[in-house]
Formats: structure tokens, C-alpha cells, sequence
């Protein structure tokens, strides 16, 4: 077993740390979102919820995009060249 690492928290059996698994879940569901919006032509999209630290890069084949539902205060970086109404 490995030992808790003050800065990174809790491993577990293979080393792997615990909430990882949960991220990247979030992280693919986010993308599950941004393909269904993509194919939808979709406004709005909502990834609040998900708590991700970064957006997936796919975000960026939005065009239409208009409004994003996102938890803000989880996410360390957001940059855009147009307008985009976060909610």
C-alpha cells in the first residue's frame, strides 16, 4: 500500500490517486457533452457539476456556443476569443 502524500492525498492499491479515476470520468463526460452540443448545433451547454479544473480542448469546435454552465470555482484557467456567457 502506498503511504498519503502531504501535498497529493490518499493512493491507493496500484498507486493511482484516489479521485483521479473520478476526474477523468468527469473529463470524458465533458466531452460526451461537447460532441452531443456539436452535432446538435446547441447554444448553450452545461458542464456545471462535473467540477473540472480545465475544459476539454473540443470546447473550441463550438462556433455556436453562447452559454456556458460551469462550475467557476473549480476551474483554474478559462480564455476565450469571443464572448461567452458563463454561468
Amino acid at each position: 500500500m502506498f503511504p498519503p502524500h502531504p501535498e497529493n492525498g490518499s493512493y491507493n492499491r496500484v498507486g493511482r490517486k484516489l479521485g483521479e479515476r473520478a476526474r477523468d470520468e468527469a473529463y470524458q463526460e465533458a466531452e460526451r457533452r461537447i460532441e452531443a452540443a456539436r452535432q446538435e448545433g446547441a447554444t448553450e451547454l452545461d458542464l456545471s457539476g462535473l467540477e473540472l479544473t480545465e475544459l476539454p480542448e473540443a470546447i473550441a469546435s463550438l462556433a455556436q456556443l453562447q452559454s456556458l454552465g460551469i462550475s467557476k470555482k473549480q476551474l483554474r484557467e478559462f480564455r476565450c476569443s469571443r464572448p461567452i456567457a458563463i454561468a
